[in-house]
Formats: structure tokens, sequence, C-alpha cells
């Protein structure tokens, strides 16, 4: 086990709003290696004093970054009714304990099914742009309701998107690029997911229940 893998074993302590109180609590995260990590961005259970662990996404910001917290956490709270996205569970900072960044935020997400298309094979889905493709389906409808409610998404990583085949069901665990929708004067996209979205009304597609 290497230093950065023994560190990522330390639990984050951290001081958070839980729940819908608003109330001040000490959470506790801790990762699970056996799920998908990156450098900001962990998997495992969470827990806060009396109340059982849930498994759950867990965010970190980094204290030059911990400003950024803020537009994810709007984002999640504008989308709190949707079905393709993880619910907010708790939001604050990371205490100065090992494995945590002292003066850094968190977001804390609940978990969602599914499992993350490796780069190749996330784009190797989207190549036939049609009703026939379930990823491409399960993503349009996904990016729906992110328009119902006025959001574009600027960037979509391989690593945001799970895809859950037992359902149909695509989730985009992370989205902290995001705007306010609008439309370019030349009406064209402004980026892969703007392609998506031009994609979406040039041709027409349809999911399958609208079909």
């Amino acid at each position: 086990m290497n230093d950065h893998e023994e560190q990522l074993t330390r639990k984050f302590d951290c001081i958070v709003f839980a729940d819908d109180t608003g109330e001040e609590k000490l959470g506790t995260f801790t990762v699970d290696l056996d799920l998908y990590h990156s450098d900001t961005f962990f998997e495992g259970q969470f827990i806060t004093k009396g109340s059982a662990p849930k498994p759950a996404f867990m965010k970190l910001f980094p204290p030059r970054y911990a400003k950024l917290y803020k537009p994810d956490i709007k984002a999640l709270e504008i989308m709190k009714d949707a079905i393709c996205t993880p619910k907010l569970l708790a939001a604050g900072s990371t205490l100065g304990s090992r494995g945590a960044i002292p003066g850094g935020a968190v977001i804390i997400k609940s978990a969602c099914p599914g499992e993350r298309l490796p780069w190749g094979a996330f784009w190797n889905k989207f190549t036939n742009f049609n009703s026939t493709n379930e990823v491409w389906v399960a993503l349009k409808r996904a990016l729906k309701e992110f328009r119902a409610q006025n959001i574009e998404l600027w960037e979509i990583l391989s690593e945001d998107v799970l895809w859950d085949k037992d359902s149909g069901q695509v989730y985009i665990v992370d989205f902290d690029d995001w705007d306010w929708a609008k439309e370019n004067p030349d009406g064209k996209p402004r980026s892969i997911v703007h392609e998506l979205h031009w994609l979406t009304r040039n041709f027409k597609l349809t999911d399958p229940e609208e079909d």
C-alpha cells in the first residue's frame, strides 16, 4: 500500500450542516478503497452522531477552491426532485485530521447505483445517436431533467456518469461546471454537452416512452 492509499484509509472528519435542519454536526466519511475514488471524489460511508452509516459520495474541495462548492450545492438544491442525480446529504468544512484537507470544503451526496464506463467505452456508447442506443437515451433523459430546471452542463466526464443497466438509468453524480441555459447567437453547440442537446433538437430523438 503506498502512502496515498494509506492516507485514504483514514477517516475524513468534517463539520457539516446535515439534514434539513441546518444544525451543525460532526460527520465522518470513511473511504472504501474497493470503490471509485480520485484525488477529490470518493465513495464510502458517511455517518453523523445519532444516525446509521449511509453509502455516499464525497466531493472534496482543497482550501484554494473551497468557495467553488457553493455552485455545486445550488445545483443539488435545484435538482433535489430529479431522478438522475444524487441527493445532498450534508455540506461543510474539513477538520485538521490526517487524511483530510484543513480549511477545505466537502459535499456529501447520496450514493447512486451503476457502473462507470471507461473513457473509450463511454464515448463509443454515443457513436450511434438514435433511440435504440439505451445509454444515449438514458443520458438524454437525464439532460432533459437539467434542462427542465434551466441548467446546462458545460462538461460531462466519463467518471461523472453512472450507467445502471438493470434500471436503464443514467446518473450524473458530479456537475460543478454548469450555467443557466442559454443559446448561442448562431444556434450551434458550445460544448460536448451542448452538442448532445443540439443533436437531440435537430435529429428530434425521442425517448421510448415518447414514441
